[in-house]
């Protein structure tokens, strides 16, 4: 066998081949070695390549396979198949003695400013910056957020606290602070996914202290926004989609005017936070533009009551609110049509809840009809309500009740009772209406009710009658469309079917 070895070698160099050309190589050896011999023949010749060579051609496998395993990786985050955790990289901030010049990487080669996070360098989803205690960055120009984060691991800035995150070892539950000191500096999300702020004081800016801009999935918490001398909104977010503000304090005692919060075009939840207006009542809590926000577990002017502006204006959009205490005069508006709020649990009592449309407000109220709801709705019209804009009973999309109704005629009352009418509503003024399934595409058709009200002390029964085309739910609402100041009706929430 050595010596077949030793031929093999010198014919494949006389045709100007090396130990490397596999296929001068396998020629030879299926031409001159017996089928039984030749893996045998392989193995020796191997043995004839430098170790170098033979470590080089062992790293190249090993580079296929693990690249081999990267793809497959990638493949699997891409389709969601897997969730890794955790992923990104930690850095650390120090306000007051870190260097940009650092890497960032280690409390002692801690950055020196946010800039270098959020823009200078390039983030990827599950980045965590650590912000130390105690410490302060006054901006000489707006901090800018680049890159997306992932919505299980969002980009995230921290700011350490003394049980938590303690990097290192301050003990100081000082929130690091971000001081605008009264430039028109601020940060800004613009066009960017899944971004969290928690543990930061932002002060003082002539402009607002946080701007999100066609953002998704923004997390804003337990920081602390306050603008002392100047009358912008502390955060405004436009066009800004799954925002989440949790734990929040948004000051402007020390202000001249301005709005805490206005939210244009954006979908947002702000839980467990408290607003406070200027030492004169003036400022708005929170401003609903073209969008709505969910309100809950919040409190409005505990320090300072709103005395000249709303603590919550759904100006162009609609605001739903549970738990929600209000201090001062001006506690909640819904300005225009198909604006509205929903208070559940209003200023912290259980059970008391209402709706308010520009058209009028709807109160839950002990007065009940015998055999009925433990409780009813008191309809109070405002001077903006009539026939063409009348306060609705329900939400303009799901209605007041929704009742599964099978493909046979159907016949639902609703009981209504008025209060200090002297002239009563007509049947187009006051109603009682039912969309229900008309076709097999889903299509609905209405029907409304033609009593109307003779007394200010019958409950009189508004009923529709309707035969479906196919199972499935009926959406009924109650009406009312006439301004008499004072007068109102009581709606028996309980409908009755059959």
């Amino acid at each position: 066998m050595q010596a077949k070895i030793i031929r093999l070698w010198a014919m494949v160099r006389e045709q100007g081949g090396t130990l490397e050309d596999s296929a001068t190589l396998r020629a030879a050896i299926q031409k001159f070695v017996p089928p039984a011999q030749q893996n045998e023949c392989v193995e020796a010749l191997r043995d004839l390549l430098p170790e170098d060579i033979r470590e080089a051609r062992r790293k190249r496998a090993r580079l296929v396979a693990d690249q081999a395993v990267v793809e497959d990786e990638i493949l699997f985050r891409d389709e969601k198949w897997v969730v890794r955790s955790p992923i990104g990289t930690v850095y650390y901030i120090d306000l007051t003695s870190g260097n940009d010049a650092n890497t960032g990487l280690s409390t002692a080669q801690a950055w020196l400013t946010l800039q270098q996070y959020t823009t200078t360098t390039v983030r990827s989803a599950g980045d965590i910056a650590y912000v130390r205690a105690g410490t302060t960055q006054v901006l000489a120009a707006t901090v800018v957020c680049d890159e997306d984060g992932a919505e299980n691991n969002p980009i995230q800035i921290i700011g350490c606290d003394a049980t938590v995150n303690d990097p290192w070892g301050d003990a100081s539950d000082v929130r690091p602070i971000i001081d605008c000191s009264g430039g028109a500096y601020y940060l800004i999300v613009v066009g960017d996914y899944n971004w969290r702020f928690a543990r930061l004081h932002f002060k003082d800016s002539a402009s607002y202290m946080i701007s999100a801009n066609g953002a998704l999935n923004l997390i804003l918490e337990d920081c602390y926004l306050v603008n002392s001398p100047h009358g912008t909104a502390l955060l405004v977010l436009s066009n800004t989609y799954g925002a989440k503000v949790i734990n929040c304090d948004f000051d402007k005692v020390a202000g001249t005017s301005g709005d805490a919060v206005t939210a244009s075009g954006t979908a947002a939840l702000f839980d467990g936070c408290t607003f406070q207006p200027t030492t004169s009542g003036d400022g708005r809590g929170i401003v609903v533009q073209s969008g709505y926000v969910y309100v809950r577990d919040c409190q409005f002017g505990n320090i300072v009551a709103y005395g000249t502006n709303w603590a919550i204006q759904a100006y162009t959009g609609a605001a739903y609110c549970r738990n929600v205490t209000i201090n001062g005069t001006y506690d909640v508006s819904a300005d225009f049509h198909f604006c509205e709020q929903t208070q559940e649990d209003w200023q912290g009592v259980n059970g008391d809840n209402y709706r308010m449309q520009n058209s009028g407000r709807i109160d839950n109220d002990a007065t009940v009809r015998t055999g009925g709801a433990s409780s009813s709705a008191k309809m109070q019209p405002s001077e903006d309500c009539g026939v063409y804009w009348p306060l609705r009973l329900g939400h303009v999309i799901d209605g007041a009740f929704r009742i599964w109704c099978p493909a046979e005629t159907q016949t639902i009352t609703v009981y209504i009772k008025g209060y200090s009418w002297s002239s009563f509503p007509t049947a187009a003024e006051l109603f009682l209406e039912a969309r229900y399934l008309s076709d097999a595409a889903a299509g609905r058709t209405t029907v409304q009710s033609t009593e109307v009200l003779v007394d200010n002390t019958t409950w009189t029964a508004f009923t529709v009658s309707f035969t479906p085309s196919q199972e499935g739910w009926a959406i009924l609402d109650v009406y009312l469309g006439k301004y008499v100041s004072g007068d109102g009706v009581y709606v028996d929430i309980r409908p009755v079917q059959g």
